[in-house]
């Protein structure tokens, strides 16, 4: 096995083709150059297989694998095992860094393409807090205000995405994980709970977050600004994605690298956690 460090990726059959141009932006861009660990969740072809190696250094590590190899990890955590069982995106949480060969570890969502030419990132020692995320819009969480106002314990940054991560390997806590996930009153939005857990180890570390102005969650009609680096296009802006890969093919990938910038991580209270669940209902509630 080879013991340098590699970008993780997450991937499932639908979202291959989402995925090569992710990572062939990274491919081409990316100085120096990155290996690729492509964790399958279970519904890839042999015909992903083969298209995605021809990204280069690639290795793809499938379902069966992971799942014998994380049974014992995970056999005295029941509420990560049953985490893991039930949300798909468990398999990000826990298989990626917990099978990770090195103590840095990088993950990145098939939904993040590069623009433009930059230094490699995703190395852990680089950062003082040896843990980096991005900014999210909202502080997207999957527990309720109340929760935060009256547990001391839960403690967040404001606004993590999990869109991509630079973590240690030795800073992954199972304990705080298992704790966190055994209270009830985190499954208050279930989709959510990969993200948070995220958050709550980031805080614990005291995280960086990239910079907005170069690595941000895309929205519409926002300026085209030059030093924007790489974006995150969630199901909200899917459809903007052709248009930036077609801008990142552009680019030069012979100019000068830029240097990912990042900020301290700041604190999520109770009260901004409320404006996103109004903001939230809103949308449900007048929704066409």
């Amino acid at each position: 096995m080879n013991s340098e460090p590699a970008l993780c990726l997450l991937l499932c059959h639908r979202d291959v083709d989402m995925a090569l141009a992710c990572l062939d932006s990274i491919r081409r861009l990316c100085d120096p150059k990155i290996r690729f660990r492509i964790h399958d969740d279970g519904s890839l072809i042999g015909e992903d297989h083969d298209r995605l190696s021809l990204q280069g250094d690639v290795e793809i590590v499938t379902r069966q694998e992971a799942d014998e190899r994380m049974e014992p990890m995970l056999r005295s955590f029941p509420a990560c095992r049953k985490l893991r069982r039930d949300l798909p995106l468990a398999l990000k949480l826990f298989d990626t860094i917990l099978l990770s060969p090195t103590d840095n570890f990088s993950c990145i969502d098939s939904d993040v393409v590069f623009l433009n030419r930059f230094r490699n990132p995703f190395c852990a020692d680089t950062y003082a807090s040896k843990a980096v995320f991005m900014r999210d819009r909202e502080n997207s969480y999957c527990v309720r205000s109340w929760t935060c106002a009256l547990n001391r314990r839960i403690r967040l940054p404001n606004r993590l995405n999990a869109g991509l991560i630079v973590f240690h390997r030795s800073m992954f806590d199972l304990d705080l994980i298992e704790w966190f996930l055994s209270n009830p009153a985190t499954n208050a939005i279930p989709s959510m709970r990969e993200q948070t857990t995220w958050a709550i180890l980031g805080k614990r570390v005291r995280c960086e977050m990239f910079d907005e102005s170069q690595v941000r969650v895309m929205r519409e009609n926002e300026p085209d600004e030059e030093q924007l680096l790489a974006g995150h296009f969630t199901a909200r802006t899917r459809f903007l994605l052709p248009k930036y890969v077609e801008r990142s093919l552009q680019a030069d990938p012979n100019a000068t690298p830029a240097t990912l910038r990042t900020k301290p991580c700041g604190t999520c209270s109770a009260t901004q956690i409320v404006g996103y669940e109004i903001r939230r209902a809103w949308q449900k509630l007048f929704r066409p």
